[in-house]
């Protein structure tokens, strides 16, 4: 007598199941990963804060670097990386800010030096910060992470009606307080085979007004805004850098210029106008099908 043998379709079906299951078991274990790296970050940022506002001591304010305000004592005493803290009025960026030795360090490390897949925002160790010493742009990056964190707002800048809601970033240093005006925003790529690169996070001290001038007048055009905010050679500047999605190894980068006595940066923002003939990668019109005008 033969065995009976389990149709065909029910043995895909079962199959099918099997490889579901599996997937569904693997896609939740990445989940909960990314949700527990977002938890974490939360609870050490917690801790930064409480830090943040106790009163320093004697021995906190002697390990101040010279020139320095008695603002950020006790977390640059714990922290000997720590540089400043950013923020933007009404967004989710409000963080500290460190600097390392390389541009690699903390991109996967809290600052406690744990890894940590979404590291810590800090800035080029190229920069230069001091009590009258400041790079003439001051790169800083940050993770785009998915809940909203970090400097995934920034992405948000695409909207000229956002960028009016908050066009100003506040970057206070160990040395003092200092407000940016945001002069422009864009998308960039960091390979040539992505069409022709800006690179934008090389230019920290300019050699000359002509390369202030270049460095600008390419933010300009690549900017998702126009405005009649005044930027000349002798301003200081801050670029924000962070992971984009519209194409593979995008960036989504905004700079901005320090505020001068009388400035109101919001009441400068008021002039931007959106940019539709804004330069933009060729790899960003292959992945939205789009013509590219550039070829």
């Amino acid at each position: 007598m033969k065995a009976k043998t389990r149709p065909r379709g029910k043995k895909r079906y079962t199959v099918l199941i099997v490889i579901f299951s599996a997937i569904f078991v693997v896609s939740l274990g990445l989940l909960g990963y990314q949700l527990y790296d977002y938890f974490s970050a939360n609870q050490f940022l917690g801790q930064i804060n409480e830090l943040k506002e106790q009163k320093p001591t004697d021995d906190d304010l002697s390990k101040l670097p010279d020139g320095a305000t008695d603002e950020f004592a006790v977390l640059h005493a714990k922290y000997p990386d720590f540089l400043g803290w950013i923020s933007i009025d009404g967004t989710k960026i409000d963080y500290p800010v460190v600097q390392g030795k390389d541009n690699d360090y903390y991109l996967r490390r809290n600052m406690d030096g744990e890894y940590h897949r979404l590291g810590t925002v800090f800035a080029d160790y190229r920069c230069q910060f001091g009590k009258d010493l400041f790079s003439d742009n001051s790169v800083i990056y940050g993770h785009s992470a998915f809940d909203g964190s970090y400097f995934r707002d920034l992405l948000k800048y695409k909207s000229l009606d956002y960028y009016k809601e908050h066009p100003v970033i506040h970057f206070d240093t160990l040395y003092g307080k200092q407000d940016f005006v945001i002069i422009g925003m864009f998308m960039a790529g960091i390979y040539p085979s992505q069409g022709e690169l800006f690179e934008y996070h090389n230019f920290v001290e300019a050699a000359d007004e002509a390369a202030f001038d270049g460095f600008i007048s390419e933010v300009e055009r690549r900017s998702y805004i126009r405005s009649a905010i005044p930027v000349e050679y002798g301003d200081k500047l801050i670029t924000l850098s962070t992971c984009d999605y519209e194409f593979d190894d995008s960036r989504f980068v905004v700079v901005g210029k320090l505020l001068q006595e009388g400035e109101d940066g919001k009441e400068l923002a008021q002039s931007a106008q959106t940019h539709p003939g804004r330069f933009m990668p060729d790899a960003w019109y292959e992945a939205k099908g789009k013509k590219n005008p550039n070829q």
